[in-house]
């Protein structure tokens, strides 16, 4: 079976108490009440002629389509990426760097305590 092709729209309203009237074109899957806009994901074959009926609707300000298709999703430049190789130079320079610490800590210990 193959997958339907969808796409989404941004439907912003006048008035927020209409958004059921939009559940017949496609699936809300999400909606502000603050902001009044709803992200409505229709069939991709359909999405001009949606577009088209929804654009009758008074309560509806605004639609515009989801750029999701246009952004590149994999992200290669940010994350941690493949693993590092740890040598043992860098494992001896933290562990320096935690005993320092574990010292200044300890002496503000004791200053505390006398």
């Amino acid at each position: 079976m193959e997958m339907v092709k969808r796409e989404g729209l941004i439907i912003w309203m006048k008035s927020f108490k209409y958004i059921n009237n939009l559940r017949k074109y496609g699936y809300i899957h999400y909606a502000s009440k603050k902001m009044k806009y709803a992200v409505l994901y229709v069939d991709q074959e359909l999405a001009e002629e949606t577009i088209q009926q929804l654009t009758y609707y008074s309560f509806i300000d605004k639609i515009e389509r989801s750029y999701r298709d246009d952004i590149d999703m994999t992200f290669p430049s940010v994350g941690p990426g493949p693993m590092k190789d740890v040598t043992p130079e860098d494992e001896e320079g933290e562990s320096a760097f935690f005993s320092q610490i574990a010292r200044e800590i300890q002496a503000q210990t004791k200053e505390r305590g006398q």
